[in-house]
């Protein structure tokens, strides 16, 4: 079995990584990198920018529906907390 460590054979500076990265990419070769299968980076970009745009395009009272129904979410879960809390130091307690 061979044990070698690639990084072992020469120090890169990080410029000098993200250089060989895109001389291989331009190439076309992956050299071992393992790539996950529907990820892409560009489609996670893709989708910021369309919630942006979507976002952006809401009005002022969509919004605020929005931001009323989150409110009432973390209202809801901190009253359960609550609630857990007081049951546990009564019957601990």
């Amino acid at each position: 079995m061979d044990n070698k460590n690639p990084f072992d054979d020469e120090q890169m500076t990080r410029q000098q990584y993200r250089e060989q990265l895109e001389r291989q990419q331009g190439a076309g070769t992956d050299d071992g990198l393992i790539h996950r299968e529907g990820r892409d980076e560009d489609t996670s970009y893709a989708r910021r920018a369309d919630v942006y745009e979507e976002d952006h395009y809401k009005t002022p009272e969509e919004k605020t529906a929005i931001l009323k129904r989150k409110l009432n979410i973390a209202i809801a879960c901190l009253i359960v907390a609550i609630i857990c809390v007081y049951l546990i130091l009564i019957y601990v307690g």
